[in-house]
């Protein structure tokens, strides 16, 4: 007969071998589309343009700006989600009962999707409102913007990389070199997150911002989703 601790390993093994399956298809579509919409923010106005200018590209690109926001909204909710919840269950069953690495990373994932969402709502203020907005009131909510996207995608992304990264490096159940390659590159993320203290589109803590934030969180979750497709 099995003991109860045991039948709570099968449960948990089950309930993340349901969820795989659908989770690692959304990981893989994640990268994808968030490819996409990167290129079509090639564009948009980084934090260092002046405020005529900035008015001027939200007059023009004001359903662009909308769109973006719509689509960042609908990667969170109906990709990033599946997917966080997929490969969450599965390290959280294999680490065991604290779970300590994998709830780290899912404190920077509800992060990073939370302050993601604010962001786009500051883009959607912009895009209906510039009309009816001062230049001071402009330039607040453009920092605004900056700072919280900033913040999602270096210490949310970042810490998100380090907890999954870790965990896997504990438990063994994707590969080592993953393992290692979170880690690195959420490392990156947080420490480029400097840059806001100092907004500068072309320093090296930018630089750092975007390649571990933003290209290596991409990578990883593509990699994290063919894993769980592999184990499910």
């Amino acid at each position: 007969m099995a003991t109860r601790s045991e039948t709570q390993t099968l449960t948990g093994l089950a309930s993340w071998r349901q969820l795989a399956g659908a989770a690692g298809i959304t990981g893989v579509a994640l990268f994808i589309v968030t490819l996409g919409v990167l290129g079509m923010e090639e564009e948009y106005p980084d934090i260092n343009r002046p405020i005529g200018e900035v008015r001027i590209w939200f007059q023009d690109n004001g359903t662009l700006a909308q769109t973006l926001s719509y689509m960042h909204a609908i990667v969170l909710l109906f990709l990033f989600m599946p997917f966080f919840l997929g490969i969450r269950s599965m390290l959280a069953e294999a680490e065991g009962e604290q779970a300590t690495w994998t709830q780290l990373g899912f404190f920077g994932g509800a992060v990073f999707v939370l302050l993601s969402l604010v962001a786009m709502a500051y883009t959607g203020v912009l895009a209906v409102a510039v009309e009816d907005l001062d230049d001071g009131t402009l330039t607040a909510f453009r920092y605004a913007e900056y700072t919280t996207i900033g913040v999602a995608y270096g210490l949310g992304s970042g810490l998100y990389l380090i907890g999954t990264g870790a965990a896997i490096l504990r438990t063994k159940t994707l590969w080592r070199p993953l393992g290692w390659m979170a880690l690195i590159l959420g490392s990156i993320a947080v420490i480029g997150t400097a840059n806001l203290i100092d907004p500068d589109p072309e320093s090296l803590l930018n630089g750092l911002n975007f390649l571990g934030g933003v290209l290596g969180f991409g990578v990883v979750v593509l990699l994290q989703g063919v894993g769980l497709l592999i184990r499910r």
